[in-house]
């Protein structure tokens, strides 16, 4: 059906009208011309049926005056006027008449012309059905000419019979016969055939018509809608019409008869009766889903004066359906925005109006009841139209209650982003603060600002004596006072265990300087007592800048931990300021830190072992291959990856004290999982450069490997390049004392030495590792590329396999299959994971 784009409003509708209307509206109805005319007999609506049946789109009909459907006598009697005037008056006007198509041709129509009226009475429009009803028009006057009625039955989907009851046969029409798909094979037929054509259940009542009766009886005519068996076997509707005439030469009375086929309107009008039962059990249902539901609804007529509130609406106003209706809306519905100062902004049913469109409710909105209670909702107005009118001419408004949603949305903010012990700030919403300082600094270099790193020092006596909840009762006191000496505009948090940061904001280093020192005086000044003992507690403060240098919430926090390592290692309970200062300096300093990171790791159970998937490029996996990595767990479950201690641990020689470690540890755990090994096809363990030249590493390993159940084959080493070629005669003793147990080796980023084509035909390996500086690079550098794909061509003729790292897009990886590079590892593949975890 061709609509008005506005809305018809079935508020203003009585309910028998509004599924009548319903019914009208529907464009299922195929057979059926059915449009809506305003007051004045403009069309409206133009559905598909009528543009079939009347000839005139919607373009053409849809604004024009209802008559222009009249033939010229007609509208010079003013029929189309006086028949609006008739359903005006009566509520319907119905008549059977001809009526003409757009090209001048007629057709009989049945017509309903239905008013539409408002609850108060008032017209609002009209509906009009059309059916058309030519067939039926034509079999009533099938007196016409043989001819003429032969064509017009066939027009009319119709065929002719005639009965001889002295004969005892039935002649069938060529057109009937073709209607039920027989052709020319039941043309004549005897009284048996005939009733055996019908179906079993009318068959009877049309037997007792066949017999003209007795001499003084007036024979009586047939009309009746029978089923008939058509050739495929399936019974369709017929409309039978039959009258007893004097025929043959003999005066015998013979009965003619016509069928019509009818089974689409049979079709049609079950279709209707189902559509009639849908419209009305959805109009129930509809009543019943306002009641019910808990979403609040408010109806309205064009003035903004109340019609209709749901129960919900009722228990969120505090206002009764019957208390409000004839009320203004703005008297009953009050919503305020917490943010802003006025406490009733415009009612957003008279914005609604006003503006004609949908109105929406804004974040935070409140609603508040008469009652005196307050809701968080979410609403929605809209405007209503009827038929083509462009005003609305009412609004529906849904509310939403959200009040149970946001407290629970608020409760899980807040501690999602604070410390459940303190109540400070927790780290990760401490990084994020973090990061709009450094925003904010970028984009205004003058306004200075400077973090503050706090760790306490002798806090673990306290856990140690009095046990953590004593521990955690001192965090808590300890951070009520330090939100005493912290300015309302800076950023407290607890990071860690007992570590602390601040971010003082819009200040010099000097200004930030004075807030640390009374933190400091703070700390110092607290006393904790425990089971009848005082306890004090320090606190070594690191103190960074924070400028537009700062790259990163990583690397500040980085830089403030520092400055606190230095803090305490030059006594504890002191501030450190961390200045720009000499690189080596800097980086000795660093090396501390984590050469004490990583002891600490070792004494308390924190280094972790991670796997990362190396996979076979171009080719089916055929077993699990991946590389052992390793990671320092920090107390909330963070992690240090090895580029920031392993640097250190190789300057201060611990790397043969981590090389055994994560050996053993892998050999351990693979050992407790059998299940594991069998799918395992290679696991890679990285060996140090130290570990390599040590020859008491060299035996434990071999003792290790010589002794564990897992098959040595599936165990290989990764020493790198330079560290290989550091001592390569301690390197070959090394690989020649594994490789004999079985083991496997892989030089690991080749390419990145000084001549490593030429040390590569000495040593033994199984894989060569390419650097992923080259890997990274090789969908832009064409030299990158060309190191890659020579890397790769000598690698294969030395009898070398090789893997790629660093792969990190598919670009990358569709090179290295066109180059032929057997596997390849990187984050597109897989990232580093915890062993146990990857695995089970």
């Amino acid at each position: 059906m061709s609509h008005n784009p506005h809305a018809l409003d079935f508020s203003i509708i009585s309910k028998t009208q509004m599924a009548d209307m319903f019914l009208l509206m529907v464009d299922e109805i195929e057979e059926a011309a059915i449009f809506l005319i305003n007051t004045e007999g403009i069309i409206t609506t133009w559905n598909e049926a009528a543009a079939a049946m009347k000839g005139y789109s919607a373009a053409e009909a849809v604004g024009q005056f209802f008559g222009m459907l009249y033939p010229p006598d007609a509208r010079e009697r003013n029929e189309p006027r006086h028949n609006l005037k008739l359903a005006t008056e009566q509520g319907y006007f119905r008549e059977e008449v001809w009526r003409m198509r757009k090209d001048g041709s007629l057709f009989w129509a049945r017509v309903a012309l239905t008013a539409l009226k408002d609850d108060a009475g008032t017209l609002v429009g009209f509906a009009k059905l059309t059916l058309d009803m030519t067939a039926n028009k034509l079999l009533e006057d099938c007196v016409a000419e043989k001819e003429e009625t032969r064509r017009i039955m066939e027009a009319a989907s119709a065929g002719t019979w005639t009965w001889n009851p002295v004969a005892g046969t039935v002649k069938v029409s060529p057109h009937l016969a073709k209607l039920l798909g027989y052709g020319d094979a039941i043309l004549h037929l005897s009284r048996d055939e005939w009733l055996g054509l019908i179906h079993p259940d009318e068959a009877p009542t049309l037997a007792e018509k066949l017999a003209p009766g007795g001499s003084d009886a007036k024979p009586t005519p047939v009309l009746a809608e029978i089923r008939m068996r058509a050739r495929q076997g399936d019974y369709r509707w017929v409309y039978m019409r039959a009258q007893w005439r004097r025929g043959d030469g003999e005066g015998h009375p013979l009965l003619h008869g016509v069928g019509v086929a009818v089974q689409e309107l049979k079709n049609a009008q079950h279709e209707r009766e189902l559509l009639f039962a849908r419209l009305k059990s959805e109009e129930e249902r509809a009543q019943i889903t306002l009641r019910s539901i808990t979403d609040g609804v408010i109806t309205t007529d064009a003035l903004g004066v109340i019609t209709r509130l749901n129960p919900a609406a009722e228990r969120l106003t505090g206002w009764t359906a019957k208390e409000a209706l004839g009320h203004v809306a703005k008297d009953v519905f009050h919503v305020r925005v917490p943010e802003t100062a006025e406490l009733f902004p415009l009612c957003p049913i008279e914005l609604c109006l006003r503006d004609n469109r949908v109105v929406a409710a804004p974040r935070n909105t409140v609603l508040f009841s008469r009652s005196g209670a307050n809701h968080s909702v979410n609403y929605s107005c809209a405007p209503l139209h009827i038929a083509d009118q462009q005003q609305a001419q009412g609004t529906v408004l849904i509310i939403h209650d959200v009040t149970e949603a946001k407290s629970l949305l608020d409760d899980l903010s807040y501690q999602a982003s604070h410390d459940a012990l303190t109540g400070l700030l927790n780290r990760r919403e401490f990084g994020l603060r973090l990061q709009r300082t450094l925003d904010r600094v970028r984009h205004e270099p003058h306004s200075g600002a400077a973090l503050l790193y706090m760790d306490l020092d002798q806090f673990k006596i306290v856990n140690d004596t009095c046990g953590h909840s004593a521990g955690d009762d001192l965090l808590q006191q300890l951070a009520t006072e330090y939100r005493i000496h912290v300015r309302e505009r800076d950023t407290l948090a607890r990071i860690g265990g007992d570590e602390f940061a601040l971010i003082v904001e819009h200040c010099s280093i000097d200004e930030a300087h004075i807030v640390a020192t009374k933190v400091l005086a703070a700390t110092r000044e607290f006393r904790y007592t425990c089971a009848g003992k005082s306890f004090q507690v320090g606190v070594s403060i690191g103190l960074i800048p924070i400028h537009g240098e700062t790259a990163t919430v990583e690397e500040a926090l980085r830089l403030a931990d520092h400055a606190c390592y230095i803090a305490k290692e030059a006594g504890r309970n002191r501030i450190f300021v961390q200045k720009t200062g000499d690189i080596d300096v800097e980086r000795r300093r660093s090396d501390m830190h984590w050469a004490s990171k990583l002891s600490e790791a070792f004494d308390n159970g924190q280094l972790q072992l991670f796997c990362q998937p190396i996979r076979r490029v171009g080719k089916g996996q055929t077993g699990l291959h991946y590389e052992i990595l390793l990671r320092i767990r920090e107390d909330d479950s963070s992690t240090i990856k090895p580029a920031m201690f392993l640097p250190a641990a190789e300057r201060y020689d611990l790397m043969p004290h981590v090389d055994r470690w994560v050996l053993s540890r892998t050999v351990e755990w693979l050992e407790g999982h059998a299940d594991h090994v069998n799918e395992l096809e290679l696991c890679s363990v990285n060996i140090s450069q130290r570990a390599l030249a040590d020859d008491a590493f060299c035996d434990f390993a071999v003792d290790l490997i010589g002794s564990m159940t897992v098959p040595c084959h599936k165990l290989c080493f990764e020493i790198t390049e330079t560290g290989a070629f550091a001592n390569l005669h301690k390197t070959l003793v090394f690989i020649d004392k594994l490789k004999k147990l079985g083991c496997r080796f892989a030089l690991d980023d080749f390419g990145t030495g000084m001549a490593s084509f030429a040390y590569l035909k000495q040593i033994p390996v199984d894989f060569v590792k390419i650097d992923g500086s080259f890997i990274s690079m090789m969908t832009k550098s064409r030299v990158d590329f060309e190191m890659v794909r020579f890397t790769n061509e000598i690698s294969h003729v030395m009898g070398r396999q090789t893997i790629a790292e660093y792969v990190a897009d598919s670009a990358t990886l569709r090179e290295l299959e066109n180059i032929g590079v057997d596997f390849a590892q990187g984050f597109l593949l897989g990232e580093p994971r915890p062993l146990g975890m990857a695995f089970g």
